[in-house]
């Protein structure tokens, strides 16, 4: 068991990302609880998924384009709908076969590339 005595003004402890880093790398060993890595380390639980999800985010790398190849419009094809505005983004795809994909909110570039060279293969 640790303890630890904190005497004077009670202040903030700042962590080094090299410290962040071991921690978020115990929480992900199997079977780990971050409720129980968190404790070992005296920080809560809300703060060690905070500092998870800040280093998934930093990783990530940059969306890719897919080349698409845009077609005149086709006399008759049936007029597009309209969608009700809100706040998520919506990707629109019509294929030659008459196929049509919607994609409503964020996707990554592999999830779209995947999707369209699958409904592209003859």
């Amino acid at each position: 068991m640790r303890a630890e005595v904190l005497s004077g003004i009670e202040r903030r402890r700042r962590w080094s990302d090299d410290e962040k880093t071991q921690i978020i790398d115990e929480t992900l060993v199997p079977g780990a609880k971050v409720s129980t890595v968190a404790r070992r380390y005296g920080i809560s639980a809300s703060l060690l998924f905070s500092w998870r999800r800040q280093a998934r985010t930093d990783v990530e790398a940059p969306p890719q384009l897919v080349p698409v190849m845009i077609a005149a419009p086709d006399a008759n094809a049936a007029v597009p709908t309209v969608m009700p505005a809100s706040s998520a983004p919506v990707m629109e795809l019509d294929f030659e076969n008459g196929a049509r994909l919607r994609i409503f909110g964020a996707a990554t570039s592999d999830l779209v590339k995947a999707v369209i060279e699958a409904m592209t293969q003859r």
